[in-house]
């Protein structure tokens, strides 16, 4: 069964066909959903336990937890979620060099990374440079 990571509507339904199970997910007006990203993170980390050597499973695994970044609204918590996907991407391609989606991964993670450190440091010479005209004008 082809592994399927679908977001439609701007995150209103997810449809996650991982390990040939299908995960409808839709999020109600209070943001909530079901079943929980947390539920699927661990029994990915689970099998990837149990099984270390498969990248199959860690570019699964990678994918669950950039979907999960993406429900993050805070830029540090999306960083630490595409952190942690990067790793898996990269572990599979490690594994398993010729696997072209886990390189695919690995770069679209990457590139999402570079995006969020940028706007942060973009935050934090913002936050400087108006804490110093305020010290400046005062």
């Amino acid at each position: 069964m082809t592994d399927t990571l679908l977001f439609a509507g701007g995150g209103i339904v997810f449809l996650l066909v991982l390990m040939g199970s299908i995960h409808v997910v839709r999020q109600n007006s209070a943001g909530s959903s079901a079943p929980k990203s947390g539920d699927i993170l661990a029994r990915y980390q689970a099998q990837a336990a149990a099984n270390p050597k498969d990248p199959e499973i860690l570019l699964k695994w990678g994918h669950v937890l950039a979907a999960r970044a993406g429900e993050r609204k805070e830029p540090p918590g999306r960083a630490q979620f595409y952190k942690e996907a990067a790793e898996r991407f990269r572990k599979a391609t490690e594994l398993a060099p010729s696997l072209v989606t886990a390189w695919k991964a690995l770069g679209q993670t990457l590139f999402i990374l570079f995006r969020l450190d940028n706007c942060e440091d973009r935050a934090v010479l913002a936050n400087a440079n108006a804490a110093y005209m305020r010290r400046r004008s005062g």
